[in-house]
């Protein structure tokens, strides 16, 4: 591979993880969502938006509460070197899944 290539490669993935979004993996199981979301709330994630009559609370789904939290918490700690894929729980995407009053997080 070329150098010149392999380098806008290697600016274009930089890219993309600067304004990845973390999310809940589709057809994770509700269990392992909930598991991971509780870990995530407990461990420094903004879990009051996802509370009753906040921005994030609608839709009031395990997996679009597991989304919001995910994605708070990559937000704050994936620049420390966290983990987050919780248990396989989650993904990382470019779409952002922002609703309403609902904003998710997008530190760059």
């Amino acid at each position: 591979m070329r150098p010149h290539l392999l380098s806008t490669m290697l600016v274009s993935l930089l890219i993309v993880l600067s304004v990845a979004i973390q999310s809940a993996r589709p057809g994770a199981s509700t269990e392992a969502l909930q598991k991971a979301l509780d870990w995530a709330c407990q461990s420094g994630a903004d879990c009051l938006s996802i509370q009753p009559n906040q921005p994030c609370y609608e839709p009031n789904t395990v997996q679009d509460h597991a989304s919001y939290v995910f994605n708070s918490y990559y937000q704050r700690f994936h620049k420390y070197g966290g983990s987050c894929d919780f248990g396989n729980a989650a993904i990382l995407t470019i779409a952002d899944p922002s609703h309403g009053r609902c904003y998710f997080e997008l530190d760059f």
